[in-house]
């Protein structure tokens, strides 16, 4: 398999297709998952850019070189000095206007990123970064690493913005697609370095706050859970205290779960459970656990309730 085959182009491709396709495919093969089909598409990529270079008078001569051999025509090339000069112009001339190409795309693509992140309505929204991520220049690694940077930075700073709403910020789910794209956790402690503490914290709170969320979500569904549970114990007359002392601890490290997470999503709780005992931590467990009790033969006498309605 050629390395034509190798990014699905045909030989006529140009160069914005064949960074298109090594963008698309490169997506798929990460250099960590896949080092060796990371390895064959880069040859194929730098291979397949050196030809679409070549110019068409040299690919010809390529083609007919072996067949004018064997007929024992010998070829010399030998042009003029006039000639080589000029097209020693044209070579410098095209990577001028290369590098002046990706420093416009460059221009685009940070202005994408800043019109994307000023929009409350856009910063959150996939598909307009996907488009901006997509573009051919990010191909290149040294731009790419570029990007990713830039984009750090810039997200930080949005995220430490002080007159921006809460649903003005960039979320985290959005936080986690762009490090899954620029792949910032492995490079954390360089950021951190580049970027400082503060910036770089900044990011990876967002992060945190996803599995945070998630965790957050089964502590909800566990508190819903285990009240139904006490409700029957209620109902088919379990021993009274042995269910609300055992539901009572399960329900207070449940509690304290829930006033850390309030913690970190915001900063702060929003009352209630002891929170008058901020500096004594075993007077607020018990506090709590006592609370917890009381509901929890709630919940029990509920379920005793039922018993004498339906018995």
């Amino acid at each position: 398999m050629n390395f034509w085959q190798v990014l699905g182009l045909e030989p006529s491709a140009d160069t914005k297709a064949i960074k298109l396709a090594y963008a698309k495919l490169l997506k798929k093969t990460r250099p960590d998952d896949d080092p060796e089909g990371f390895q064959k598409l880069r040859e194929a990529y730098e291979a397949a850019l050196s030809a679409s270079e070549v110019p068409k008078n040299a690919l010809l001569h390529n083609y007919f070189d072996s067949d004018l051999h064997q007929s024992g025509i010998t070829i010399t090339d030998k042009p003029s000095e006039g000639v080589s000069e000029a097209e020693t112009t044209n070579d410098r001339t095209h990577a001028k206007n290369s590098d002046a190409g990706l420093d416009s795309e460059w221009s685009e693509f940070i202005s994408g990123v800043e019109t994307l992140i000023a929009s409350p309505d856009m910063v959150n929204i996939r598909h307009g970064w996907r488009k901006l991520l997509d573009s051919p220049m990010l191909v290149d690694l040294q731009y790419r690493k570029r990007a990713s940077e830039r984009v750090f930075c810039m997200v930080a700073d949005s995220c430490l913005a002080p007159d921006r709403k809460s649903e003005e910020m960039i979320g985290a789910d959005l936080v986690k697609f762009l490090n899954d794209e620029f792949q910032w956790e492995p490079q954390k402690y360089d950021l951190l370095i580049r970027f400082g503490q503060k910036r770089t914290n900044a990011v990876f709170e967002k992060l945190d706050e996803l599995s945070i969320d998630k965790t957050f979500r089964y502590v909800g569904w566990a508190g819903s859970v285990l009240g139904i549970c006490v409700i029957a114990c209620g109902y088919y007359g379990v021993l009274f205290w042995a269910v609300v002392f055992l539901a009572a601890v399960l329900s207070t490290a449940r509690r304290l779960y829930v006033r850390q997470w309030q913690i970190a999503r915001q900063g702060y709780t929003n009352g209630g459970d002891a929170g008058f005992l901020k500096e004594n931590k075993v007077a607020e467990v018990f506090f709590i656990f006592m609370s917890m009790c009381i509901t929890e033969a709630l919940f029990y006498g509920l379920g005793r309730g039922l018993r004498i309605v339906i018995g």
